[in-house]
């Protein structure tokens, strides 16, 4: 009887133990937000203390950054002198300058700019590769001029392919393979450029690649309106494919920038 009543007393005393344990030392989850809006930083302190977590939330990188003037604008000079690829630039200047509401990028030129447009002839093995790109340590936008050069033919060919087994024919096709020959596959190129241009405009302003495929900064994005001749002819094409996320991720970008010079 004794030793059963000093059994549960121990068992008692053990279980009042734990109670206060917890009491007296609660244990809370931690909450921390994964997401920091760049609309809660307002100063210079606050962006250098929050810097990586407002990169993480918008898949930035500051060493993307190298192209801003001194007044925090971005000067491209055009060195491919081409026609082609220098409205393709305008097109580009206009497309994110519209979105932005201010400008932010300007043609510069060759005394006074702080990024290279140029051509360059990647050799197959180079890294990195693809049709355009930015290298920020150099602070040059290449375009391959292979692939630029080639693209013409390649629209010419697709797009003459595509309205000749079209279901629907709006003009003869003669007709329609002239306008193709001497206007439609050049200002589609311009069009294509001007994206590819956009693209590689955003990484300056610090922005990764998009792991969605609608979102103009998605790795590889490509666009079949331009081999179709009714999207061509009727003006479809002249549409400003930044979207939002897009351009949320750029103003975070240019903030940041901003507050950290």
């Amino acid at each position: 009887m004794k030793r059963h009543r000093i059994l549960k007393l121990s068992t008692i005393m053990a279980i009042m133990m734990l109670l206060f344990a917890g009491v007296s030392e609660p244990v809370f989850a931690k909450t921390t937000p994964s997401f920091l809006s760049v609309t809660k930083i307002h100063t210079k302190k606050a962006a250098k203390k929050y810097k990586a977590k407002i990169a993480k939330s918008y898949n930035l990188s500051y060493g993307y950054q190298t192209g801003f003037t001194k007044t925090n604008r971005i000067a491209i000079y055009d060195a491919t002198h081409s026609t082609a690829m220098n409205l393709s630039l305008n097109r580009a200047i206009s497309d994110w300058n519209a979105k932005l509401g201010r400008e932010v990028f300007y043609q510069g030129t060759a005394k006074k700019h702080t990024i290279t447009l140029k051509f360059t002839t990647p050799p197959s093995t180079a890294t990195p590769s693809g049709v355009a790109w930015w290298i920020s340590k150099s602070r040059h936008i290449n375009v391959s001029k292979p692939y630029f050069n080639g693209e013409l033919l390649d629209i010419t060919k697709l797009m003459k392919h595509n309205y000749l087994n079209s279901s629907y024919q709006e003009l003869p096709i003669d007709q329609a393979n002239t306008m193709i020959d001497t206007e439609l596959a050049g200002s589609a190129r311009i069009v294509e450029f001007s994206r590819i241009l956009d693209h590689e405009m955003g990484h300056a302003l610090g922005m990764k690649h998009s792991k969605n495929s609608h979102n103009l900064m998605y790795k590889g994005v490509g666009y079949g309106d331009i081999y179709q001749f009714d999207d061509v002819y009727h003006g479809r094409l002249n549409v400003n494919l930044i979207t939002k996320n897009d351009l949320a991720r750029a103003k975070a970008g240019i903030k940041m920038y901003d507050l950290l010079h």
